[in-house]
C-alpha cells in the first residue's frame, strides 16, 4: 500500500461541499458492499488494541472471522434492515436495526476501539450526521476505518473527487483525520483500488497512547500503533529514529515473553528499523542499543559489539560503553574458511535441473541459472516459467540491470512440463520463487507431477529468515531435500540440510585483468539508507575532503569501478551485496565490512580483500591503505583471481551441484 498524498483533482464547477451525483440510499447491508480483498485489508488496519469493534452497515461472517483473527472479543454490528438484524452472522456477538444518523444506541459511550464500516456509500450523503452520531462509541483512543473505491463504483458514483467531501465531514464531525492509504487490489484483478481513511479524535496522541500501552505491558499493541503511525508523524528526522528505535524496544519486549519462537522473525524486522533509525539519526545511541541486544540475542555477541563500537567512536555514551563490555567478554571473532563438497562431473548430479523462478529479474537466480548452463549443458536447464530476460529479451526498466543472459529457450507449455517431469526427465526440481508470485495451483501441480524427483530450494531473498518451513507447507511437501540460503546467519542453526549459497558474479560480465595505472583512490556509489552506511560515508567523506556520491549508468558505473584503486562494500538490505563481488571482479580491492553470514570460500583479509568490524577500524585501515598503493595492487589481484576460481556463476554452479550430490549421494532426496 502507497500513502495517498491527495485525491485527484476536482472540475472546478463541481461544489466542494457535496461529492458529484451523490449515490442514492441503497441498503446498508447488501451483500458484497465491500470487495473480499478490500475487506481483508480494511480488517488489517483495526488497531490489535481494539478488543470491542462496531461494524456499521453490513454484517457477515467473512468478516467477523477476520475480525475474530485480528484479536477482537466482541464484535458488534448495526445495519439498516430488520431481516439483517434478525438473522446475525454467528461471529458477530450482536447485530442491530439502526437507521443511521441515530441518537439513541444501544451501547455505552466510549465502548469501541474501533469503528469500521463495511459499507460506506449508503451514508456519503449525510456522512457528518452519520459520524457524529456514531463519535459518542468510540474510545479516547479509538479509530474510525472506512473504504471507498477511487475511481468508479459499479453504479457510476465517482469516488474519487469525493474525498474532498469526505475529509470536510470527518473534520465537521468532530473527529481528526489520521490517515489516506491506497490500497491495490490483487494482480490481475479488473476493479479499482481503494482508499483506507482512518480518522481519530482530535486530541489522540498516538505517541503517547503507544507509550502508556508498553508501561502495561502490551508492547504487541504499542508497536502496532507505532507501525501504522502516518507520515506526518515522522517528518521530523529525530523523531522519526526514535519511534523505529520504540518500535525496537517494542519488539526486545515481545521477545521477552515468547523466547525463541520467531525470534528470528523479529531480528529481521529490528533490523529494518534500525536502519531506518541509523539513516535519520546516525548517532542515536538508543537504537544501537536495541538492535545490539538482538544480535546478543541470536548468539553473535561480535556483531552487537561491532555496532556498539561504531557509534561510541562518533559519540561516547555511558549507556552504550556499559553494554559493550558485556558483549565484549564473550565476543567471538570468526575467522574461519568454510568449503563446499567437491562437484564430480562423473558424480549422482543431476543431469537435467528444473528450474521454478519468478518471472521477473533477480540477480541470484539469474547467475545461477546461467552458471546451471555452463556446467551442465543449456538443454538442461529448463526455467520456468520461461523469464524473458535469461533469453535475449532486454527491456527499458531493466536498463541497468547487469545482469541479463541470452540462453536458448526451451518453449515447454505447463501441460508439457507436467508430463516431462511425470516421465522422469527432470533429475532435480530447484523451486526459488519466494515471491511466490506464481500461482500457488501451478506450482503444485509441478510439485505433485514430480512425484519422487528431489525437490531443493533456492532461498536468494535479502531477510536472514528461515523460510524453508514456509515454503514447504506452500509447495504442500513435508520435506525437501535441501534448502539453499543467500543470507545464513553464522551463529543460527537452519537445519541439517541447509546450505550456503550467497551471489557470485556473471563469468562472461568478468573483464581480463588491466595492470594499467588506476587514477582514482576510492569507488562508492549507492543509497544511504542501510545499515551504518551515512555514518560510514560522514567519517570516510572527512578524510577524503569530498562527498561519494552519484547515481550512474551501467557502463559509466563499470568505468569507474575500473579506474579506482578500493572499491567499498557496505552492507545493504542483506549482508550479502552484488558490489561485494562486483568490485573485485573489475580489479579493485575489496574493502569490506566483515559480513557476519556464511560464505564458503571468502576472501581472507589483508590477502585478497580488507575488512573491517567498526567505524574506527575502517578509518584506521583506509589511511593505510590510501598510503600504500602498492599493497592494494597485490591484494586486488589476488582477489581478481580468488573471484574468478571461487565466485563466478560457474564455480557458484558447482558448488550447488556438490550440495546437491552430498544429499543424492545419501539418499536423501
Amino acid at each position: 500500500m502507497d500513502t495517498a498524498d491527495k485525491p485527484a483533482d476536482r472540475p472546478a464547477d463541481r461544489p466542494a461541499d457535496r461529492p458529484a451525483d451523490r449515490p442514492a440510499d441503497r441498503p446498508a447491508d447488501r451483500p458484497g458492499a465491500l470487495e473480499a480483498w478490500v475487506r481483508v485489508e480494511l480488517v488489517r488496519r483495526i488497531p490489535l488494541f481494539a478488543r470491542r469493534v462496531l461494524v456499521v452497515g453490513q454484517a457477515s461472517d467473512e468478516l467477523g472471522a477476520l475480525l475474530r483473527q485480528r484479536g477482537a472479543d466482541e464484535i458488534h454490528g448495526v445495519v439498516s434492515s430488520a431481516p439483517a438484524a434478525a438473522q446475525p452472522p454467528a461471529s458477530f456477538d450482536s447485530v442491530h436495526q439502526v437507521t443511521l444518523p441515530c441518537a439513541d444506541q444501544p451501547f455505552p459511550a466510549g465502548y469501541f476501539g474501533c469503528i469500521v464500516f463495511a459499507a460506506t456509500a449508503p451514508y456519503l450523503a449525510r456522512f457528518t450526521e452519520v459520524l457524529a452520531g456514531l463519535l459518542p462509541l468510540l474510545s479516547p483512543n479509538g479509530y474510525v476505518l472506512f473504504a471507498m473505491p477511487n475511481q468508479r463504483d459499479r453504479d457510476g458514483t465517482d469516488y474519487g473527487p469525493a474525498l474532498d467531501y469526505v475529509k470536510q465531514c470527518v473534520t465537521s464531525a468532530g473527529l481528526g483525520l489520521y490517515g489516506i492509504l491506497t490500497a491495490l487490489p490483487p494482480e490481475g484483478a479488473r476493479v479499482e483500488s481503494h482508499y483506507l481513511v482512518s480518522a481519530v479524535r482530535p486530541d489522540y496522541n498516538p505517541l503517547a497512547h503507544a507509550l502508556d500501552m508498553f508501561d502495561a505491558g502490551r508492547p504487541e499493541w504499542s508497536l502496532d500503533v507505532l507501525a501504522m503511525l502516518p507520515p506526518q508523524y515522522c517528518a521530523d528526522p529525530e523523531v522519526d529514529a526514535g519511534v523505529a528505535s520504540d518500535m525496537v524496544l517494542s519488539l526486545l519486549a515481545i521477545d521477552n515473553v515468547r523466547k525463541g519462537d520467531d525470534r528470528l522473525q523479529r531480528f529481521a524486522m529490528g533490523q529494518d528499523l534500525f536502519h531506518r533509525a541509523a539513516y535519520q539519526a546516525p548517532y542515536a545511541h538508543r537504537a544501537y542499543r536495541c538492535h545490539a541486544e538482538f544480535w546478543h540475542r541470536i548468539g553473535d555477541d561480535a556483531m552487537a559489539a561491532r555496532l556498539l563500537r561504531s557509534v561510541l567512536s562518533a559519540a561516547p555514551d555511558e549507556a552504550t560503553q556499559t553494554q559493550l563490555a558485556k558483549y565484549e567478554v564473550s565476543a567471538r571473532h570468526v575467522d574461519d574458511v568454510e568449503t563446499t563438497p567437491q562437484y564430480r562431473v562423473d558424480g549422482p548430479a543431476p543431469r537435467r535441473v528444473l528450474f521454478i523462478t519468478p518471472p521477473h529479474p533477480h540477480y541470484g537466480l539469474d547467475v545461477l541459472y546461467d552458471g546451471l548452463c555452463m556446467v551442465l549443458g543449456e538443454d538442461n536447464v529448463v526455467d520456468v516459467p520461461r523469464k524473458p530476460t535469461l533469453h535475449g529479451a532486454m527491456r527499458p526498466a531493466y536498463a541497468h540491470y547487469p545482469c541479463t543472459f541470452n540462453r536458448p529457450a526451451h518453449r515447454l507449455t505447463l501441460r508439457e512440463t507436467v508430463e516431462a517431469l511425470q516421465a522422469g526427465r527432470f533429475d532435480v526440481v530447484l523451486f526459488a520463487d519466494l515471491g511466490r508470485t506464481i500461482a500457488q495451483d501451478v506450482v503444485r501441480l509441478l510439485i505433485v507431477a514430480a512425484g519422487d524427483v528431489p525437490v531443493f530450494i533456492l532461498d536468494a531473498q535479502d531477510e536472514c529468515v528461515d523460510h524453508g518451513h514456509g515454503v514447504m507447507e506452500y509447495l504442500g511437501l513435508p520435506r525437501v531435500a535441501g534448502y539453499f540460503k543467500r543470507e545464513m546467519l553464522r551463529t543460527v542453526d537452519y537445519g541439517p540440510e541447509a546450505f550456503p549459497f550467497p551471489f557470485a558474479y556473471p563469468d562472461d560480465r568478468i573483464p581480463a585483468y588491466a595492470s594499467t595505472p588506476r587514477p582514482n583512490d576510492v569507488f562508492w556509489a549507492g543509497r544511504s539508507d542501510y545499515g551504518l552506511r551515512r555514518l560510514y560515508l560522514e567519517r570516510i567523506e572527512a578524510m577524503l575532503g569530498r562527498k561519494l556520491e552519484g547515481d550512474f549508468p551501467q557502463e559509466e558505473y563499470v568505468k569507474r569501478i575500473e579506474l579506482a584503486r578500493i572499491g567499498i562494500s557496505f552492507f545493504g538490505k542483506g549482508f550479502d551485496t552484488v558490489r561485494y563481488w562486483e568490485l573485485p571482479a573489475h580489479g579493485c580491492m575489496l574493502f569490506a565490512e566483515t559480513p557476519p553470514i556464511r560464505i564458503p570460500y571468502n576472501f581472507r583479509d589483508g590477502e585478497t580483500a580488507v575488512f573491517f568490524d567498526d567505524a574506527a577500524v575502517m578509518t584506521d585501515k583506509l589511511a593505510h591503505y590510501l598510503s600504500h598503493p602498492e599493497e592494494v595492487e597485490t591484494i586486488a589481484r589476488a582477489g581478481y583471481e580468488h573471484l574468478k576460481r571461487y565466485h563466478t556463476g560457474s564455480a557458484r554452479a558447482r558448488q550447488f551441484l556438490g550440495w546437491v550430490e552430498q544429499v543424492l549421494e545419501r539418499g536423501e532426496g
